[in-house]
């Protein structure tokens, strides 16, 4: 069977969205696994066999002349990681009225039936069986895949890593106009998709109340069979988050990061936050990394994150204390800290899905409110049994909730009664 996986950015191992198709698919030895995707960089992973590509600049340049869009990629695996910069790429700054507008001149041109000549042969050339989209918050995508849809019939299977539909956000005219044909359009593939897939059982429950059809949940998933022993210098505990910095867990780390620096300064402790992330700083966020004491190291190998989370002391999961955004999500990081068998901090608001499992689960010493930061993270470091507990029910909570067969092999299985 041929998969046709559709992305916004390139298959890659050290993106968020790229490493969770990884995890998804890296175990089927039985089909062949293809890449649509939708800007200038280069897939990087072991699973595909070639890729396809159709930038937003191409679109732009060549509705005028004709010519054909989009361009075949052999994939090669290097591993090799990209930079991401915090707040000046217009594909994260969704506040840009510039980057609107763009959005809007973007979705219009392809709407004004573009050369796809490229794009058929592709199809034609790998057959797939099953089209496997991982839903965007871009008009212009949902276009393209509802297309080839409609063109070929494939089987049509959506995950929706992010909720774009139900989160109403309170920005700009520009913003609320492009939300509105958004939604739309999010509606639709609903409607077309034969399977559909949320990252988290609270995102799926909205979902199949909201459109009143059966919403699946796959999230990550990692073979659970042993767990290293945990402990822990308490003098010198080193706190450690690697991860995006958007969405205001910046400023999260910031206030942990601040609430470290006092307790050292009263108890003359050397605890440390160490923070690994591709994205670049800005000045503002590199001044607040530097006052605070943040150990700031850049950008990590995904092969080696592993090790790190395994010998870390504590384990840091940031979420913004004011921003919904990621009300629904279930992050990818959440399964590799369990996975991990160490002792989470969960800072966030309880709104979001992924506070409020660390919390249900008792996994995690969860801290929802920013006020409460000193007072947890005080007790975390002063309670050595407490820190051993969170370490075990957080090991158990991922052999429970996050293993393959539970998650990526059940799909799979889905999957291929589709094509029967």
């Amino acid at each position: 069977m041929n998969i046709l996986v559709v992305t916004t950015s390139a298959w890659r191992n050290d993106d968020n969205a790229g490493n969770t198709m990884t995890n998804f698919f890296c175990d089927d030895k039985k089909n062949d696994y293809y890449n649509l995707y939708f800007r200038s960089d280069i897939p990087d992973n072991s699973v595909i066999k070639s890729a396809f590509h159709i930038s937003d600049q191409e679109i732009v340049k060549n509705v005028f002349r004709l010519k054909k869009i989009g361009n075949k990629e052999e994939c090669k695996y290097s591993n090799q990681i990209k930079n991401a910069s915090i707040i000046d790429s217009v594909y994260k700054n969704r506040r840009s009225k510039k980057g609107k507008f763009l959005w809007f001149i973007r979705d219009l041109l392809w709407f004004l039936n573009l050369n796809k000549t490229n794009l058929k042969q592709y199809l034609e050339q790998v057959k797939p069986d099953v089209v496997f989209f991982t839903a965007s918050n871009y008009i212009y995508i949902y276009r393209i895949v509802h297309w080839i849809i409609k063109h070929y019939n494939y089987k049509f299977v959506s995950f929706y890593g992010d909720d774009n539909y139900l989160i109403r956000e309170k920005k700009g005219l520009s913003y609320q106009i492009y939300y509105h044909f958004l939604r739309k359009f999010i509606k639709k593939n609903i409607e077309l998709s034969d399977l559909n897939y949320c990252s988290s059982p609270i995102h799926s429950d909205a979902y199949s109340k909201e459109f009143n059809r059966p919403f699946l949940s796959l999230i990550k998933s990692r073979d659970f069979i042993s767990r290293d022993e945990y402990s822990v210098n308490k003098d010198n505990i080193e706190f450690l988050y690697i991860g995006n910095l958007y969405y205001g867990r910046w400023k999260t780390l910031v206030a942990l990061a601040n609430t470290i620096k006092k307790i050292n300064s009263e108890l003359q402790t050397n605890h440390i936050l160490t923070v690994f992330s591709a994205n670049s700083l800005n000045d503002k966020v590199k001044e607040e990394f530097e006052k605070s004491g943040i150990q700031f190291m850049g950008k990590i190998s995904p092969e080696l994150v592993d090790g790190l989370q395994k010998k870390a002391d504590i384990l840091v999961y940031a979420e913004s204390f004011y921003d919904s955004t990621a009300k629904y999500s279930f992050s990818t990081k959440i399964v590799d800290y369990l996975y991990a068998g160490r002792c989470i901090a969960a800072l966030g608001s309880f709104e979001l899905a992924s506070i409020k499992f660390f919390k249900e689960n008792n996994c995690a010493q969860v801290i929802d409110n920013p006020q409460h930061i000193y007072d947890n993270i005080l007790e975390l470091l002063n309670n050595d049994n407490l820190r051993s507990k969170l370490a075990v029910n957080a090991w158990n909570t991922g052999k429970n909730y996050c293993s393959k067969k539970a998650n990526s092999q059940k799909m799979l299985e889905e999957i291929n009664k589709l094509c029967q």
